[in-house]
């Protein structure tokens, strides 16, 4: 099916945000179905489990270098949270001289939204850049294929060969 199907059918495929594991962005498609908000919430909740268990069973060598990433990535992802964080308040309404307790609940949880919002963006992006960065060494080189690194990149999920108890590979 062609490009002009997809879009006069509505029938966009977000292949590569899938890919990449932000599956909210499919909720626009289904947003009459309530349960959908949940089922997404979770797949990207199983997508980070899987995550963390992929970086906890690396290999020493390669717990270390994707250590250096996530550090760099994440002490620059908290800087530029911070910066953008006071320099964008007055566009959520929130007045930086009044102390907080003076004002009312929905502006306090507008800025609780807009602070996670701010942090898990830019965290993410940072991390990804890194991890762009650094990898992309090991793709030049033919260490890792195509997929791989994009599952690195933005899945931060690491190949096979890299995992504990495997003997295929490096």
């Amino acid at each position: 099916m062609d490009i002009l199907n997809k879009v006069y059918n509505k029938q966009f495929k977000w292949d590569f945000l899938q890919f990449a594991g932000f599956t909210s962005f499919n909720i626009l498609a289904n947003y009459k179905k309530p349960l959908n908000w949940a089922l997404y919430t979770l797949r990207e909740i199983g997508i980070l489990g899987r995550a963390i268990r992929s970086q906890m069973n690396l290999k020493p060598y390669f717990y270390k270098k994707s250590s250096k990433v996530g550090t760099y990535g994440s002490v620059v992802g908290f800087f530029i949270t911070y910066l953008v964080f006071f320099k964008y308040l007055d566009v959520v309404g929130i007045d930086i001289n009044e102390p907080l307790r003076n004002s009312d609940f929905v502006s306090n949880l507008k800025l609780l939204a807009f602070a996670i919002f701010l942090l898990i963006f830019f965290l993410y992006t940072s991390c990804s850049f890194f991890a762009a960065l650094y990898f992309r060494r090991s793709y030049l080189k033919k260490h890792i294929s195509r997929y791989e690194y994009l599952n690195i990149v933005f899945k931060s999920t690491y190949p096979d060969h890299w995992q504990k108890g495997r003997q295929t590979g490096v």
